[in-house]
């Protein structure tokens, strides 16, 4: 028979999939720095082009996965999110003392608040990357017939617009990390230290 899920259980849930949110979009800054080298690597006098373009389509490919399992793992926050918030308000119904039900209320209501900041920071940050990821496989189709020095140098506005727009997005994902971290660590329930002599937490 299966455990009945706990306001705790719900919590752990939620700040797990936060922390797998964290990591995957602490990753991201590299990958997107990773096209911009191999895109700009393409038109470095001398380049060996072929070996070149195979290095950014694997940065392409690389980051556009990688955008998949981040939009993946953001659904799974916000499904453990509403199962978080719908345990707390059962909870809190069931406080008969006027006070702690109150201040119940007031401290979900703040968890509440810090979830929309996080969505907004999110949707602030997806809003400046996907038209940037528009342009690179733009780029990526218009250099795919015309992969030569002139071609590049018909584009390299375009590169330059690519490589100016890594250091906003990473900023705007980095904000998302911090919430991340903090947005965990008010929900989930406190656990000792990890041992540092070699044995194992009871």
């Amino acid at each position: 028979v299966a455990c009945k899920s706990t306001g705790v259980d719900r919590a752990e849930k939620a700040a797990n999939a936060m922390q797998a949110q964290h990591k995957a979009l602490a990753d991201a800054p590299d990958k997107i720095n990773g096209v911009v080298t191999t895109l700009n690597g393409l038109a470095e006098p001398g380049v060996d082009m072929k070996k070149q373009w195979g290095l950014f389509n694997d940065a392409v490919a690389g980051l556009a996965s990688h955008r998949s399992r981040i939009q993946n793992l953001g659904k799974e926050i916000e499904s453990n999110r509403a199962g978080f918030m719908e345990e707390w308000q059962k909870r809190l119904d069931a406080i008969t003392d006027e006070e702690l039900r109150q201040r119940s209320s007031d401290r979900r209501d703040a968890v509440v608040q810090k979830f929309a900041e996080l969505s907004a920071d999110a949707d602030a940050g997806k809003a400046a990357f996907e038209p940037w990821m528009e342009t690179v496989t733009s780029l990526q189709a218009y250099l795919e017939n015309d992969l030569n020095p002139s071609g590049v140098a018909s584009v390299t506005d375009k590169i330059e617009e690519v490589s100016n727009g890594a250091a906003p997005i990473n900023a705007a994902i980095q904000k998302v990390v911090d919430g991340l971290d903090a947005m965990a660590a008010s929900i989930q329930a406190g656990k000792p230290p990890a041992p540092t002599d070699g044995t194992t937490a009871a």
